[in-house]
């Protein structure tokens, strides 16, 4: 009985050490899954913090690459306007070439209302400054300038030249074009399309780029703004202009204080367009978008840089707070679902992104639709239509237009209206065509001569062509009656 009640004994021993084995494994399994949870939320939520880390960094690189584009669209549209006001100054000139007083009364005109415009210069056959807007330029021999030798080329005349003088306290471009003798306004016919002098605008483009950039003041704000030439010339430099001048391939002593290299300045202007992440020495990480911006002969690249640690500010500030609530809060689920939650909201707001820019982009596709069904229409049209420059050449005819003249389109673009006008009918067409360059718009009939030598009679509705708020030339609709 005894050894029976031994063998009872036993057993109830061994069950309750194994119920308190089984009682002290349990919090350890529990603390154990709690871990694991924690564990598991802390890797979800980096692993969403690095997700949510690249997605912001693409759409804010995305939209420094815009921002560049358009920088460099505005530089682009900004000098072209400049340019077509001088080439217009220019016409008015040659016009009157003898008349020094009706030059400065034009050269004034133009000073007042050109945006940006520093001073005018007019030059002589020789190159010496007969007037200028700047009383200390007057006088002045620039005859062995480059911009002047390129004037006097024949295959130069009505083009612009364009040339920076960017320096480390002013950011000058320098427009000039040529001027030749025009028969209407000199009594010598022998002297008509002879070089006459250059007509040249001084602009401040740093005041331009301060207005684009007006909250973007470059002693505040962690944006920065550089111009690069093609030939590596740093041209423009919002945030370290004593680098003003300097090249990219040929760096100083004083460039290796922060550089330890350009590469990342090679690569931009090998790539012109895109975006790149570089740190200098001593300098925070940065993002640069760039975008390439081509003028006349003029190659540069624009970009704008932003500090890498300012766009992942807001996602680190998101990151402490979720670790700190990991630490503090025992109910790993809670504070994984509240990551998991947020993380989420960002996606969405990614995702809404997206769809915003493919909707602009379809809103694209149906302007690109509504052009083509504009130029159909234009070309199906049973009117001649036409527009010329402000020098009078065609710049566009459409094919009733070709029909009626008997010219082929491409002997008519590029090509001055006044020699198809007949002699008596001359003097009328040109006092139009100044009045509707003036900004009125004019309806009459004229009568021009087609290729095969006959004489026809055109009813013409005519109005000035516009581009930025600028008069670029004119736009004509002509009904043949001949018959």
């Amino acid at each position: 009985m005894e050894r029976v009640r031994v063998r009872k004994v036993r057993p109830t021993f061994k069950s309750s050490r194994l119920f308190q084995t089984k009682g002290i494994k349990r919090p350890l399994v529990i603390i154990g899954a709690a871990v694991l949870v924690i564990l598991a939320a802390l890797l979800l939520t980096l692993h969403l913090h690095n997700e949510s880390k690249t997605e912001v960094l693409s759409e804010f690189q995305n939209h420094q690459l815009a921002h560049a584009q358009h920088l460099a669209n505005q530089i682009k549209f900004f000098l072209h306007a400049r340019s077509q006001e001088l080439q217009a100054l220019s016409s008015l000139l040659s016009r009157d070439s003898s008349d020094l007083r009706k030059k400065k009364a034009a050269i004034e005109t133009y000073s007042k209302r050109g945006e940006y415009v520093k001073n005018i210069f007019l030059y002589d056959g020789m190159g010496g400054v007969v007037y200028s807007t700047d009383s200390n330029a007057t006088g002045l021999d620039h005859g062995g300038r480059e911009f002047f030798y390129w004037a006097k080329k024949k295959a130069n005349k009505g083009r612009v030249s364009g040339s920076s003088q960017f320096q480390s306290d002013s950011s000058i471009f320098f427009l000039a074009v040529p001027l030749y003798r025009n028969s209407s306004s000199v009594n010598d016919p022998e002297a008509d399309g002879r070089f006459d002098g250059v007509i040249a605008a001084s602009i401040d483009l740093k005041e331009f780029l301060a207005e684009q950039l007006l909250f973007w003041a470059p002693e505040t704000s962690p944006h920065q703004v550089w111009i690069m030439d093609k030939d590596g010339k740093l041209l423009f430099q919002s945030g370290h202009r004593g680098t003003v001048q300097g090249n990219i391939f040929q760096g100083s002593k004083s460039c290796q204080q922060c550089h330890t290299s350009l590469d990342h300045a090679e690569k931009i202007l090998r790539a012109k367009h895109g975006t790149i992440d570089y740190e200098l020495k001593g300098f925070p990480r940065k993002i640069a978008a760039f975008a390439p911006m081509d003028f006349e002969d003029m190659s540069w690249v624009i970009v704008v840089n932003f500090a890498y640690d300012q766009v992942t500010a807001v996602i680190k500030k998101s990151l402490r707070e979720h670790l700190g609530l990991l630490g503090i809060v025992v109910l790993a689920a809670i504070l994984g679902s509240v990551s998991i939650i947020r993380t989420d909201r960002l996606k969405v707001k990614a995702e809404e992104e997206v769809k915003h820019w493919r909707e602009k982009r379809v809103l694209e596709d149906k302007i690109r639709q509504s052009e083509a069904l504009y130029q159909t229409i234009v070309e199906n049209a049973h009117d001649a239509i036409w527009t010329v420059d402000t020098q009078g050449h065609f710049t566009f005819v459409n094919r009733r237009g070709e029909e009626i003249s008997g010219y082929k389109i491409s002997e008519l673009i590029g090509k001055d209206f006044e020699p198809l006008i007949p002699p008596e009918d001359l003097p009328r067409a040109k006092d139009l065509f100044v009045e509707i360059l003036h900004g009125q718009g004019e309806s009459f009939e004229i009568g021009f001569h087609a290729k095969d030598g006959k004489m026809r009679l055109l009813s013409v509705n005519a109005v000035p062509l516009y581009e930025g708020g600028t008069v670029i030339g004119m736009f004509n609709i002509g009904r043949d009656i001949t018959e």
